[in-house]
């Protein structure tokens, strides 16, 4: 989209709202519910606040937009590190401020977010929780999901990693519901592109020393070793073996979770393991050459994280939704949202729309490599040289219809547990 464009949809997004106030109906006034930090403990880069606190500049940045063009919006941000603070929090939303939307969720956050948004009556926007299960066996009319699927980073990578050769995979996974469910779903991808399972092992929850995994996997000799651990777990397995010559031919790859795909994350890890040079598939790529990217460098004096760009998607789609529909009646939204015409320009090169049977956003990934000669700083270009863009996925001829291309990615309509 061109600043022209920007400004336009804005001026016409402004009147929008000020028409809805001044006609004494629902007010334009939109709930975001976020882990933030709240005290001077320090911030850890493992946590989901490290996410949080970038969704709340993405967020931000949305709002100051329409603010320079008219204002008339509304934007309210809650902190809540848990499932049970961030129901009060968005019930307190709800009821005292009359927000018709809520926008959040990260880990368990998102399930209660959605549980009440579908009590209360009120749209929800997930952008932090990538659980299968949202998707499936507990989705809701009224949730729709902004962050990428497991299933979906799971295709993705295996679509990338297909087309740079590799066949061989070691997985590593979390002795829980959610991590067999991710190691089925993954060896399900794997397979399909060729994929050979030569090893895996299934870790205990809170495990932080290594050492029986590190030596299957050099027995098995694969090309690649998927990680699918939590980011306090990827981080202490990286640090202890990551920079061992007998790896230097082995593609280390982490499942993206919201606060590994942070820049912060990447400058630890890139501190604790010198040489470490592994991948991940991530929602947003700031170095992207993006007007997006530029605008929220500039504003706020760093790269744009994966969970910022989920924020900012989450306040254009609810903008434009009303101004599509002229009002913020949830039941109406809904019924556009699962529209099948339906398109929003979310700056990654082609429109996307929201599936109708699990309402996933289709749209491409990005799979990027760590960059292990990155100088270590807070500037803006070290902070943007840690990670590397290796290709999009999956790519999208011009003029090819994105629909079917984006939903090689994820669960098919074809699944009958979201009803």
């Amino acid at each position: 989209m061109t600043r022209r464009q920007l400004i336009q949809t804005g001026l016409v997004l402004a009147a929008t709202c000020k028409a809805a106030w001044a006609q004494g109906g629902a007010r334009l006034r939109i709930g975001v519910v976020l882990p933030l930090r709240t005290g001077p403990t320090p911030l850890e880069v493992f946590s989901s606040e490290i996410a949080g606190e970038a969704a709340r500049l993405g967020a931000l940045l949305a709002l100051e937009e329409v603010e320079a063009v008219g204002g008339g919006l509304e934007v309210l941000i809650a902190s809540a590190p848990d499932a049970a603070s961030a129901s009060r929090a968005a019930l307190r939303l709800v009821a005292r401020h009359e927000v018709f939307a809520l926008i959040g969720g990260f880990s368990e956050e998102a399930l209660a977010l959605g549980r009440l948004a579908e009590k209360q009556g009120v749209l929800f926007f997930n952008i932090g929780s990538a659980s299968d299960t949202l998707r499936s066996e507990v989705c809701s009319r009224h949730t729709f999901h902004i962050e990428a699927s497991a299933a979906m980073y799971l295709d993705a990578l295996a679509e990338g990693f297909t087309a740079l050769g590799v066949r061989r995979w070691f997985l590593v996974y979390e002795d829980t519901l959610e991590g067999q469910a991710r190691y089925q779903r993954a060896w399900k991808a794997l397979e399909r592109k060729g994929g050979l399972e030569v090893g895996k092992a299934l870790v205990a929850p809170g495990k932080l020393e290594f050492s029986s995994e590190y030596m299957a996997i050099l027995e098995a000799k694969p090309e690649a070793v998927l990680l699918m651990l939590n980011p306090l777990a990827q981080l202490n397995f990286l640090a202890q073996y990551g920079d061992d010559s007998r790896f230097q031919t082995t593609k280390l790859i982490l499942f993206p979770e919201p606060s590994t795909q942070t820049r912060a994350f990447l400058s630890t890890l890139r501190q604790a393991v010198s040489q470490f040079s592994g991948y991940l598939v991530t929602l947003w790529e700031g170095s992207l050459g993006t007007l997006l990217n530029e605008r929220f460098s500039s504003r706020w004096g760093r790269p744009m994280d994966p969970s910022a760009w989920a924020a900012y998607a989450a306040v254009k789609i609810v903008l434009e939704s009303v101004l599509a529909t002229g009002s913020p009646e949830p039941a109406r939204l809904v019924a556009y949202l699962e529209d099948p015409r339906t398109r929003f320009d979310l700056h990654k090169g082609t429109p996307l729309s929201f599936r109708p049977w699990d309402h996933q956003l289709r749209q491409p990934l990005y799979l990027v490599r760590l960059n292990p000669e990155a100088e270590i700083g807070i500037r803006l270009s070290q902070q943007l040289a840690l990670a590397q863009l290796v290709a999009q996925v999956p790519e999208i001829p011009s003029g090819a219809d994105p629909l079917p291309i984006l939903d090689q990615l994820g669960d098919s309509a074809q699944r009958p547990s979201c009803r």
